[in-house]
């Protein structure tokens, strides 16, 4: 497994102090050994040139669950490397210790052919700033990022707070659906597959 580090944003700390997401990292709960229902569906709608998967808000991994044979995984959090246990079984896995927002500002350093690539995230997204949402989609979209979905709490459907919050150009270019969160409620999936 390659590790890189990248955490200049200074909203984020882990651990003590900052945010403490630790369960998501240990693997210790059943519902983090089961990937989301949602990632079927989108699978069988990937076109052949997508051979890489990558998760923002990657945790232990269980998103590329169903990826882990024939997908290169990418997975971007801000845990540090040693505290994951990872689920998924690949050895086609990179990790890359790096909030959203730095992922943003720093895009052009990362070796990722993006119009081959699914982009997922789930309940991590909402973390960002409204600002730094919105700079993610156009971003992900100027280096031909054609397939990108989040499935993402929003402020008029679940009460969540933080949530996610597109303009409205950005929210324009997602089919939404409601699928059944593994774990606590019914994010909206925002689905972009080309």
């Amino acid at each position: 497994m390659k590790n890189y580090i990248i955490n200049n944003y200074p909203n984020y700390q882990y651990g003590e102090g900052g945010l403490d997401f630790s369960h998501y990292y240990d693997g210790s709960r059943d519902w983090l050994h089961q990937h989301e229902p949602l990632l079927d569906y989108i699978k069988e709608k990937l076109q052949s040139n997508i051979n890489t998967v990558v998760i923002f808000g990657c945790a232990s991994g269980r998103d590329f669950i169903p990826f882990q044979d024939n997908f290169t995984c990418i997975g971007f959090d801000i845990a540090p490397l040693e505290q994951i246990s990872w689920v998924c079984k690949t050895d086609n896995l990179i990790y890359l210790q790096c909030s959203i927002e730095d992922f943003v500002d720093n895009i052009d350093i990362f070796e990722i052919e993006w119009n081959n690539v699914l982009v997922y995230s789930h309940g991590s997204m909402m973390y960002a700033s409204h600002s730094y949402q919105n700079k993610f989609i156009e971003i992900l979209l100027e280096k031909r990022c054609k397939n990108i979905v989040m499935q993402e709490y929003e402020q008029d459907n679940s009460g969540h707070n933080p949530y996610l919050n597109l303009n409205e150009k950005n929210i324009q270019l997602f089919e939404k659906k409601m699928f059944k969160d593994s774990y606590k409620g019914n994010p909206t999936a925002h689905i972009l597959i080309k």
